[in-house]
């Protein structure tokens, strides 16, 4: 195929690279160039494009979109906005600007969910369920309750953190007044102004 050693080429037809052939751009310690695009027919086709080189590969475009060859989509990269995620042409996880939304069942160590967020652990018999905020500075955890359950525990624990304290000994419930309508200390239970003990 003769090309013009500089200025521009216009092919008005199409261009057909036989199988097992490749485009090959720049230079690389590699003979075979740093960008390779090609088909390849070794009993198994596959078609590939391979950064050959040491940089990166880059894809550039205001909206991407990643899609199948019967135009179901995969990945949806909207610019300014979300990052959308696919299965089976159904949108399932979307970035936000305040974090992420998954759309369906969240599983966590399992890939069949019954309900909206489970989590399974196949390893040590126990799960752990952590919900926790810091102090301004970041330095250590400001309010925190876990649910945990394992093996040899009945039913479970509900065990909270305040002001880094671990122990569990302080679990107060509110109902958006200042103060709490029950206090949990120990075995102590206190109802505002009613007190139950040794439960």
């Amino acid at each position: 195929l003769p090309l013009a050693p500089t200025g521009t080429d216009v092919m008005t037809g199409d261009v057909r690279i036989a199988e097992n052939k490749y485009f090959r751009f720049g230079a690389s310690a590699n003979a075979g160039g740093s960008l390779i695009i090609g088909h390849t027919n070794f009993g198994s086709p596959v078609s590939q494009i391979l950064e050959n080189g040491t940089g990166d590969l880059k894809i550039s475009a205001t909206n991407l979109i990643l899609e199948s060859a019967n135009a179901e989509t995969y990945i949806d990269c909207n610019f300014n906005s979300s990052v959308d995620l696919y299965h089976n042409n159904v949108k399932k996880f979307s970035t936000l600007s305040t974090g992420a939304s998954v759309i369906g069942k969240l599983g966590i160590d399992t890939t069949s969910p019954n309900t909206q967020l489970e989590i399974f652990n196949n390893d040590d018999l126990a799960a752990t369920l952590r919900l926790a905020t810091s102090t301004a500075d970041g330095s250590s955890v400001a309010g925190e309750i876990s649910f945990a359950f394992d093996e040899t525990t009945v039913g479970g624990k509900i065990e909270s953190v305040i002001n880094n304290d671990e122990d569990g000994a302080d679990f107060k419930f509110y109902t958006g007044g200042a103060n709490p309508v029950v206090t949990i200390t120990g075995s102590d239970i206190d109802f505002n102004s009613y007190t139950s003990t040794s439960v």
